[in-house]
Order: structure tokens, then sequence, then C-alpha cells
């Protein structure tokens, strides 16, 4: 005679209850899989009705992820939050823009750039200065003299 209330039976209650918890699971899966697709669609709806606007489409990862992601939504939380990301617009009069940099920002690398060729300058004009030492038998110390001459005036560039 079988037990019905037996919970190693798949035909009782204990069958019922290993339904119910692959139920839940499967279920709890699903949720998990619904909230990650929301949440990939309204980032790129943001993202495109920033990009329609004219804003910097990467400043989307700053918007609220419980906010409404309508454009009427996103267009008055950018007008809040205008602030924050300044000059980052990737189109000007109609026409994209190939340079998202703010002015500072494009300042700065102009800068690194400029430091960087004076650099290369130096380091030319020094191996030509070292290049111009003439070696003479006879006088061996005279160019000992220039050479450390040469060093003793780029020291200052040396040392950077």
């Amino acid at each position: 005679m079988d037990n019905y209330l037996d919970d190693d039976d798949d035909k009782g209650i204990g069958g019922l209850r290993k339904q119910f918890k692959e139920q839940k699971k499967l279920l709890d899966q699903q949720q998990t899989m619904i909230a990650q697709l929301l949440a990939e669609r309204n980032a790129s709806s943001v993202a495109d009705t920033l990009a329609s606007s004219g804003l910097d489409p990467r400043v989307a990862k700053f918007y609220p992820k419980d906010a409404p992601t309508d454009p009427a939504s996103v267009a008055q939380w950018v007008e809040e939050n205008k602030f924050a990301f300044g000059d980052r617009r990737i189109m000007q009069s109609g026409t994209q823009d190939e340079d998202v940099l703010t002015d500072s920002e494009r300042r700065g690398y102009q800068i690194i750039q400029d430091m960087a060729a004076y650099q290369d300058g130096v380091q030319v004009d020094l191996k030509s200065r070292l290049d111009k030492i003439q070696y003479n038998p006879q006088d061996p110390d005279a160019a000992v003299k220039e050479l450390m001459a040469t060093l003793k005036e780029f020291e200052g560039y040396l040392n950077m």
C-alpha cells in the first residue's frame, strides 16, 4: 500500500512541493531576465533620446534607473543636469561634431602635445650638439671639456 503523504513519492504532496519549487525557481529566473531586458531597453532608449537631441549618448549611464524613459522625462533630466556635462554636444548646427571634448580638455591635450614636441626638440638639439664634438688625438682633453660644457648646458633639461 502506497503512502500518499510520502515526500519521496512524485504522486503526492511531496511531488507538488517539488514542482512548486521548480516553478518558483523558473519564475525567479524569468523575472531577473525581464528586469535585465527592461534595463537594457531603457538605457538604449535614453541614449537614443540624448543622441537625437545632440548630446553625447554616453551621458545615458548617469540617467537614474528608476526614472521614466520617455523623451519628455529625459529632456527634463537633461535640463536639470546640464551643468554636469557642460558642452558635451555631438551635434552642432545640424551636423555631427567629431570632437566631443570640452574646450578645457582640448587645451590640455594641446599643452601635452606642445610639451612632447619641445622635449623632442631638446633631444634632437642635444644629439646634434654631441655629434659636432670632434675628438682630436693630439688634444683629448679639449673634447672632454667640450662634452662636459655641452652636458652642463643641457643639465636642466636632462634632469626632467
